[in-house]
């Protein structure tokens, strides 16, 4: 269900999105323009890492794995400059929780709302 023109929750915020899988890459970001946000995709490490110093990022949806890297580098960048994140990630939340223990986890598929949601509660802390 795509949500109305007249309701942009994200309106006004700038997401990183890093996954490597293009057709779930698409899918999340059009997902998060619907709702209003300016969205950045990375599908690499050193591209999400450019991204993540965008001078207006609000906040960020990150894949653990990328291929044959991770974004640990990318957490690490997210987390000097206090920008907000969770991941959208396939691995269960133990998995998750033993390499960032703070960080919110949406498991694989996920609604619209949840995504859109979770990123609002995490950049309204």
């Amino acid at each position: 269900m795509a949500l109305s023109a007249k309701h942009l929750p994200l309106a006004g915020y700038s997401i990183l999105l890093v996954e490597n899988n293009p057709v779930i890459a698409r899918s999340v970001a059009d997902c998060l323009h619907d709702a209003g946000a300016y969205v950045l995709v990375a599908h690499e490490t050193n591209d999400a890492l450019r991204m993540a110093d965008h001078p207006k990022l609000s906040a960020a949806v990150l894949d653990l794995e990328l291929g044959d890297d991770d974004s640990t580098a990318v957490c690490r960048r997210l987390e000097e400059r206090t920008i907000p994140f969770f991941f959208y990630s396939g691995y269960d939340d133990a998995y998750v929780s033993d390499r960032w223990p703070k960080a919110t986890v949406v498991p694989k598929p996920a609604g619209e709302q949840v995504l859109i949601s979770t990123l609002l509660q995490l950049m309204h802390r």
